[in-house]
C-alpha cells in the first residue's frame, strides 16, 4: 500500500495492480486512496461536500442520510485495506492456501453468528468482514480451479458496489433507466455474437446461474410445444416428453419436476448418439 517492493512470480504481476495510484478522495479524516479512478481531489456535491466537512443545508428528514454518508466514509476507510491486503495474498501462493478450511461445526464455532437484538457495534461489523475474508474460498488463488468461475476484476468489483449501492431494479424503465437501456444493448449484442440476423429485435434475459438458465430454457421449449399450458394447465392428452443427455445437469430433473411434466418423462440419449447424429448433421 505504501509502495514498498513486492517480490513475486510473473504469472501473478497481473494480479499486484490492485496497488493504488496517487489519486485520493478526500475526506474529513484520514484520505482513502484508491485505485485507478481519475477523480478530482474535492466534489462540488452535496453529498462530497458532507465528506469533506463543509456546511451542507438540508431538511431534518435528510439529515439522518447524511449520517449515513458519514458511516460509508468510516467503513470505505477500514475495510479497502482489508481488501487490499487479501488481494494481495492471492498473490502469494505458495505461502496462502485456497482456503482455511475448517468442519462446519468448527466454523460455527469460530465466526460470530449472532444477530444483536439492536444496533450492532462497528468493531463487530468489521470483525466479520475479516471472518468472512480469512474463511472463505480464495476464487482469485491461482490453484483455485473450477469450471465456471474464477475470482474477479476491479471493474467488476467497483460495478458491483455501483449496484448495491443504487439497489435498483430493470422490472421497468422507470424503476431502471440506465440497467434497461444497458440490459437491451448487450442482448442484441449477444444476439449479433451467435449470429441472429436481426439482433435488435431479439429478447432475452439474463440468468443468475445455470440452473434458472436451464429452465429457463425448458420452460420456452414448453412455450412453443405447449403454447395452452400457460393459461390452462397440462391436459391429460398432453403427454409431454423432455430429451436429455444421459450427462445432462440435475437441474433439467428439477425443472421437469417445477413445470409439473415429473422427472420420469425425461428420456436420457446416449452422449455416443448425440456426438453420431451431430457428426451426420454436419457432413
Amino acid at each position: 500500500h505504501s509502495g514498498d517492493v513486492v517480490q513475486n512470480s510473473d504469472s501473478r504481476k497481473e494480479h499486484r495492480d490492485v496497488r493504488p495510484n496517487k489519486v485520493i478522495l478526500r475526506c474529513k479524516r484520514s484520505p482513502i486512496k484508491t485505485s485507478r479512478v481519475n477523480m478530482p481531489p474535492r466534489c462540488s456535491s452535496p453529498v462530497a461536500s458532507a465528506h469533506s466537512g463543509d456546511v451542507v443545508q438540508t431538511s431534518v428528514s435528510r439529515k439522518e442520510h447524511v449520517a449515513e454518508v458519514e458511516e460509508l466514509d468510516t467503513l470505505f476507510q477500514a475495510v479497502c485495506p482489508m481488501i487490499r491486503e487479501y488481494e494481495m495474498q492471492n498473490t502469494k501462493p505458495d505461502e496462502v492456501k485456497v482456503v482455511e478450511y475448517k468442519s462446519p461445526s468448527d466454523l460455527a464455532s469460530t465466526i460470530d453468528l449472532s444477530v444483536p437484538d439492536g444496533e450492532g457495534s462497528l468493531d463487530a461489523f468489521l470483525n466479520g468482514c475479516r471472518d468472512t475474508l480469512a474463511y472463505s474460498v480464495r476464487t482469485s488463488h491461482p490453484r483455485f480451479m473450477n469450471q465456471l468461475y474464477a475470482g474477479s476484476n476491479p471493474t467488476g468489483q467497483v460495478t458491483e458496489l455501483l449496484t448495491s449501492v443504487l439497489n435498483s431494479t430493470v422490472h421497468t424503465y422507470a424503476a431502471g433507466p440506465v440497467f434497461s437501456v444497458v440490459e437491451r444493448s448487450l442482448i442484441a449484442r449477444v444476439a449479433e455474437m451467435i449470429g441472429h440476423p436481426n439482433p435488435s429485435i431479439c429478447d432475452g434475459v439474463f440468468a443468475p446461474g445455470g440452473s434458472h438458465a436451464n429452465l429457463t430454457a425448458v420452460m420456452t421449449a414448453r412455450s412453443v410445444a405447449f403454447p395452452h399450458v400457460a393459461n390452462e394447465g397440462w391436459k391429460p392428452e398432453d403427454k409431454p416428453v423432455l430429451f436429455a443427455s444421459a450427462h445432462s445437469h440435475y437441474s433439467i430433473r428439477q425443472a421437469a419436476s417445477i413445470m409439473g411434466m415429473g422427472a420420469a418423462n425425461i428420456v436420457q440419449v446416449s452422449s455416443f448418439f448425440i456426438f453420431f447424429a451431430t457428426l451426420l448433421y454436419f457432413s
